[in-house]
């Protein structure tokens, strides 16, 4: 009998989590299991779905931000409607993503539901959360509520669930803030399909950038020190978001705006990360950024920040360790870039192999033989 996987997603409108979700289910199709993905929002799918994955849109519009209880009722439909799919289907395996789709785990009959941890939920530092606000005293007391209240969902999401996590941070702060029925860390991998020849590709970029432009991601300094680099020719921003506005005006102030391409969202962002030499990731907080994985398969070299064992893990060898920058040091964000942009270091296929998801599979497969 064909075993069934399903995932619940928040949707498919592009992103790292939704990517990795995606390379999974196809690595379950291959492997001769069906799968289904639950989507709370179906209505703007950007992502290529692979052939014979059977989408479920359950049209979920959540309110609030994912810690905060209000506006999370789900209808009776909804959970018919699930109800009525895992009874029939039978799923082996129950994988619940980032973020919202978090909410809907406990609707599953299933014991074998995992909730995938992809980046940061939150954090629970005081400190850090009021430092740069204007009146210390009045922020110190509204955030202390907002952390109370917080802990309170954040328990009520993931205290006694199975959790999957990224990273060896992400493992560090569930087993202190949660207690995980079960706890599994699974680092993220790229499709074999990535692993393709680059031979034959102009470089119309010196560097370029690949992600959603929101604050997280800090894309303003991608832009900045691009500008502030020895680099001579273009950049290329790949992804979409709310600061788009932002950042044009950015390029405006610093005259740089007939050299940075803003490309959009893109189903196939290695078409241009082949064109590029380099991939610069300056974000404030990444669980694991894909993208560097994808760079590095595809032969270019990477610049990062290091905020987190996710990205460290993707640079762990020798030559690639020189693309590790230490998190907000900008000057050294630009040396790096100037020193990798002039003598890129060698991405050797042992660097690259280690990388693909075809490593992992096993991991998530054992978890189906939970069922078994």
């Amino acid at each position: 009998m064909v075993k069934s996987i399903f995932f619940v997603c928040d949707h498919l409108k592009g992103g790292g989590a939704e990517r990795i979700n995606l390379e999974l289910a196809n690595e379950f199709l291959t492997k001769g299991y069906r799968v289904y993905i639950f989507l709370l929002d179906g209505s703007d799918i950007k992502m290529k779905i692979p052939d014979d994955v059977v989408i479920i849109d359950l049209n979920i519009k959540f309110n609030k931000s994912l810690l905060r209880r209000s506006g999370k009722n789900i209808n009776d439909n909804v959970k018919n409607q699930i109800y009525k799919y895992e009874i029939e289907k039978k799923p082996e395996l129950i994988i619940v993503s980032y973020a919202y789709a978090y909410w809907l785990a406990d609707l599953f009959l299933s014991e074998n539901v995992w909730l995938w941890v992809h980046g940061d939920i939150t954090y629970f530092n005081l400190k850090e959360r009021v430092k740069n606000k204007k009146f210390k005293f009045l922020s110190l007391i509204n955030e202390y509520r907002r952390i109370y209240l917080e802990k309170i969902c954040f328990k009520k999401i993931f205290n006694h669930k199975n959790i999957i996590v990224i990273n060896k941070d992400l493992y560090e702060f569930f087993v202190k803030n949660a207690c995980p029925k079960e706890i599994r860390l699974i680092y993220n991998g790229i499709s074999n399909k990535k692993s393709l020849s680059v031979s034959g590709f102009d470089k119309r970029y010196d560097a370029i950038f690949v992600g959603r432009l929101s604050e997280e991601k800090q894309v303003d300094v991608a832009i900045r020190a691009f500008h502030d680099s020895e680099m001579l020719g273009k950049l290329a921003i790949v992804g979409d978001g709310v600061l788009k506005k932002e950042l044009l005006d950015l390029c405006d102030e610093l005259e740089i705006n007939n050299r940075v391409d803003f490309i959009g969202w893109v189903d196939n962002p290695e078409e241009y990360i082949k064109q590029s030499k380099l991939l610069i990731s300056c974000s404030k907080t990444e669980g694991y950024g894909l993208v560097i994985s994808e760079a590095l398969i595809l032969g270019v070299p990477v610049v990062a920040y290091g905020v987190s064992d996710g990205v460290i893990f993707q640079l762990d060898s020798p030559n690639l360790r020189l693309g590790i920058v230490e998190p907000e040091n900008y000057e050294e964000l630009i040396n790096k870039i100037n020193s990798i942009y002039k003598y890129p270091y060698s991405i050797k296929d042992a660097d690259k192999e280690r990388l693909l998801l075809s490593h992992r599979f096993n991991d998530f497969e054992n978890l189906v033989k939970i069922n078994s």
